[in-house]
């Protein structure tokens, strides 16, 4: 388990944010992952909180900022066991 260190505006998530095997984990919750190149979104919710942690992700990987109307269009995926 590695806390997610990247944030935006501030110097961590204070482990709020964690990536486990390229999934990221907001308060303990599968939300995004990255596979074979490809963003998926795994959490049919949305606070401000985990889209921060969200953004953050994609930045990591070199993706751009997703606004909230294209956050609630992606497919919901279950996370792959």
């Amino acid at each position: 388990m590695n806390e997610f260190a990247y944030s935006v505006g501030q110097k961590s998530f204070y482990g709020k944010a964690e990536t486990r095997s390229g999934v990221l984990y907001s308060y303990g919750t599968p939300v995004a992952s990255m596979e074979n190149h490809c963003f998926k979104r795994h959490w049919s919710g949305h606070s401000a909180t985990t889209m921060r942690h969200v953004n953050a992700f994609r930045h990591s990987y070199g993706l751009r900022h997703l606004a909230k109307r294209e956050w609630d269009a992606l497919y919901v995926e279950e996370v792959a066991k």
